[in-house]
């Protein structure tokens, strides 16, 4: 390898650990935004009463479209069981519904309602409304491309976790 390939190899290995780093503090943020008193808040802010983690399951339904209880509880590192807890309140107070897999009906999955859709759309809306007042004043320019960014990164998260968990 000649010099120039070396310099340019140890620079691109420089930013892809400045992207890890900065990948890192931007997840930091995130769950900071979704963390159990965040979720509360947003709810409340938005009129509804549902509890954090049901919440943060419908979120998980709605962004991943994983619908089994074991591939949802290794996403959000809660047992399965757990899972299904949380899907009977869900289910009790009428934004999810159970039902049978397509493809193998011995298998239970859940489904958002149409009122389990409008739950997650207004929280997204009220986290939405906190991101845009965090970053209201950037030039338009940066906003556009880290919507870009954020939004390509979070389609390479998602084909993952799908991949890895169905």
């Amino acid at each position: 390898m000649d010099r120039v390939e070396h310099v340019t190899t140890e620079a691109a290995e420089d930013q892809v650990d400045e992207l890890a780093l900065a990948t890192e503090s931007a997840a930091r943020a995130v769950r900071i935004l979704q963390c159990a008193g965040r979720r509360r808040t947003l709810a409340r802010d938005a009129g509804l009463d549902v509890e954090p983690a049901v919440l943060e399951l419908l979120d998980a339904i709605d962004v991943t479209g994983i619908r089994f209880a074991t591939a949802l509880g290794e996403l959000l590192g809660v047992p399965a069981s757990r899972v299904r807890l949380l899907a009977g309140r869900a289910i009790k107070d009428g934004l999810l519904e159970r039902d049978y897999s397509d493809s193998d009906g011995r298998y239970v999955v859940f489904r958002l309602t149409a009122s389990g859709r409008e739950v997650v759309a207004e929280v997204q809306a009220a986290r939405a409304a906190l991101v845009r007042d965090l970053v209201w004043r950037w030039p338009g320019d940066d906003r556009t491309e880290l919507a870009r960014l954020l939004e390509a990164l979070a389609t390479g998260v998602v084909r993952r976790a799908r991949a890895r968990l169905w």
